[in-house]
């Protein structure tokens, strides 16, 4: 952590899953190939890692974030 409290760095994929409760399956499917898609950095090739920056997480979350409120 920097002095601010934020981690610095991208996310890995066990993160991410932890993050939104999920398995690490329904990231990987939600960052390559399924709706609604996760932004994610991919380094190398077909076997790439998969990382994510916490900015791009946090607004995935935001964005699908349903209100309890029922419209009249």
């Amino acid at each position: 952590m920097n002095e601010t409290g934020k981690e610095n760095g991208l996310l890995t994929l066990e993160q991410v899953a932890e993050l939104l409760a999920c398995s690490r399956a329904w990231v990987r499917d939600h960052c390559s190939r399924r709706s609604p898609r996760i932004p994610c950095v991919r380094l190398g090739g077909k076997r790439a890692l998969i990382r994510f920056r916490r900015e791009d997480v946090e607004a995935f979350i935001n964005t699908h974030l349903c209100s309890e409120k029922k419209s009249a």
